[in-house]
């Protein structure tokens, strides 16, 4: 498969010529070596992910829109205190997965 492109890759006269031929080969090459997959989803892939930090996130997050809108300092409050607990959740997940 490389070499039958080679000719195709030594007469090219810009590095575009060049690098597009060699580039097909290569993933081809690859795919049919190894294949296509579709990536596992991204909380699959943090083993320390779970439900409690989940809550945390998200608490976080609701706490922060609602201070965007009203701006007080009560509210600011209120978010940096979930953004804290966001942060202990996520440290005491890793901490149990050794990460």
């Amino acid at each position: 498969m490389v070499t039958d492109r080679k000719d195709e890759v030594f007469e090219a006269d810009c590095v575009e010529s060049k690098w597009n031929p060699m580039k097909e080969v290569w993933q081809k090459a690859t795919e049919q070596v190894f294949g296509w997959t579709k990536g596992p989803p991204w909380h699959s892939e943090i083993r320390w992910w779970n439900d409690e930090v989940a809550k945390a996130i998200e608490e976080k997050r609701r706490c922060y829109k609602i201070w965007h809108i009203t701006k007080t300092a009560s509210d600011w409050n209120k978010y940096k205190e979930a953004r804290r607990n966001a942060r202990r959740s996520v440290a005491h997940a890793q901490e149990k997965t050794g990460q």
